[in-house]
């Protein structure tokens, strides 16, 4: 058997962030490798797994490859992992089969078993078998509930968990609960171009020049940009620190909220108003409830509408039936009014208009409205948002779209008043006659200012 200090030479081979990534000392149960293509990442995982069998893995314990399907473990992967492997001085130490597909690494004894999470049955196959690693490729488009799974097999000797993959968007739950996270079991390690040590200067910038907009940010900054084919409101990644802002309330305005009820799904209200002065449409608060009675819709409702508000009714435009309109009137005491719901697709254009040109204000407490907003991404007919594991059916930006939609644009304020450069502040016209008077004539003049009040 090859001893394994030998491969120390082999670390020269390796980027600095590559060799962090395989110090075994400095990193926890769980690493993720993200980032632009041909950074490295996936022959940084290959390494991993390589000085983890030499290192750390206790003989007889079993390990688990994964892919999407089997076809995708085995060319992103495994393939690469046995050239890889024939190269080292440690080549006599595996053997790899293909009836059935595992690697077997000798001098432990260590069986890696290889699974296609999206196989049939595949769930079955590991759902008794305790493993001491996990290797795991293009992790983010796993369901939820396998990648749960697999955490709870990792019960024998050194655990580690070496993970690839970029979440689509930031609505995916692992980029809020692991990327934003903090979770100590878990390192995300984001790799970029000159982070891999075989790529010319010239080949780098042939791939930069190659890429454009969303895609650049997405394959060569390794950004989470998403997918500008598949998002619904693709105009909001470039625009997102101008939308989210937290805006001054106007003298006088009219109050509106958006709301989308589900039972299966979220229910989500959106509180705002439009600001006439400024030609803007506001979000100032979110109402978010999963399996809610009406009796708690209305409670929610009513608590951030006296606080937002106190004294005014707004209207409350909803996608629900009339029946449970009817209800929230009689028994809560809410006026509510059906929205249309057809033109879906005109509708969703509004609110990427108002996107694009930023015309359209978040607050910015209301962060699931954002996620949702940002990350909402159409299903591969585009027929339908496609429903995640993190975010539901995006139903955050349902009730922005019926919110935009039914919201009153007319002028709030009483007749005769004009904007006073956009202060949210209104006055007369007898007191910018009195202020002009007094630019002229100086002190001369007395000034006299009258301020009208909200109506």
């Amino acid at each position: 058997m090859n001893n394994a200090n030998s491969s120390k030479p082999f670390a020269t081979l390796l980027s600095p962030k590559q060799q962090a990534a395989v110090d075994f000392a400095s990193i926890p149960t769980y690493t993720l490798l993200m980032g632009s293509t041909q950074s490295g990442k996936t022959h940084t995982q290959r390494w991993q797994v390589l000085m983890y069998l030499l290192l750390e893995a206790e003989p007889g314990i079993a390990g688990l490859l994964t892919g999407v399907k089997l076809d995708s473990l085995k060319r992103n992967f495994l393939r690469k992992f046995e050239e890889f492997v024939s190269l080292t001085p440690f080549k006599d130490d595996f053997q790899f089969k293909s009836q059935p597909l595992e690697v077997h690494y000798l001098p432990k004894k260590v069986v890696l078993y290889a699974e296609g999470i999206n196989e049939e049955k595949s769930e079955s196959k590991f759902r008794g078998l305790p493993i001491q690693v996990w290797v795991g490729d293009e992790v983010p488009l796993y369901p939820r509930k396998d990648v749960v799974h697999l955490q709870a097999r990792m019960s024998q000797g050194k655990r580690r968990a070496f993970l690839t993959g970029n979440p689509e968007s930031k609505a995916h739950w692992m980029y809020r609960e692991i990327i934003q996270g903090d979770n100590p079991e878990w390192k995300v390690i984001n790799f970029g171009l000159d982070d891999n040590p075989t790529l010319s200067e010239e080949y780098k910038q042939t791939i930069k020049t190659a890429f454009v907009g969303a895609e650049y940010k997405r394959f060569v900054l390794g950004e989470w940009a998403g997918d500008p084919d598949r998002m619904v409101i693709p105009e909001f990644g470039e625009n997102r620190d101008a939308i989210i802002e937290d805006h001054p309330t106007p003298r006088c305005f009219r109050p509106i909220i958006g709301l989308d009820v589900g039972s299966r799904d979220l229910t989500f209200a959106v509180f705002g108003y439009y600001d006439f002065a400024q030609d803007l449409i506001i979000v100032q608060d979110e109402l978010i409830l999963k399996n809610p009675t009406t009796q708690e819709i209305a409670e929610g409702m009513t608590s951030i509408e006296k606080a937002l508000w106190p004294g005014m009714e707004p209207r409350r435009w909803s996608d629900v039936d009339l029946r449970l309109i009817e209800d929230f009137g009689k028994i809560h005491k809410l006026h509510m009014t059906a929205t249309r719901k057809d033109q879906k697709e005109a509708q969703i254009n509004q609110v990427r208009v108002l996107v694009q040109n930023r015309k359209l204000k978040i607050a910015r407490k209301c962060t699931n409205l954002i996620r949702h907003v940002e990350g909402a991404t159409w299903n591969e007919r585009k027929t339908d948002y496609e429903r995640t594991d993190g975010e539901g059916h995006f139903d955050g930006l349902d009730a922005l779209i019926y919110f935009v939609r039914n919201i009153d644009r007319g002028n709030p304020f009483p007749p005769g008043w004009v904007d006073a450069q956009g202060r949210g502040e209104f006055i007369s016209p007898r007191t910018l006659k009195v202020d002009e008077e007094q630019r002229q004539w100086g002190s001369m003049i007395p000034r006299r200012k009258y301020l009208g009040s909200t109506p």
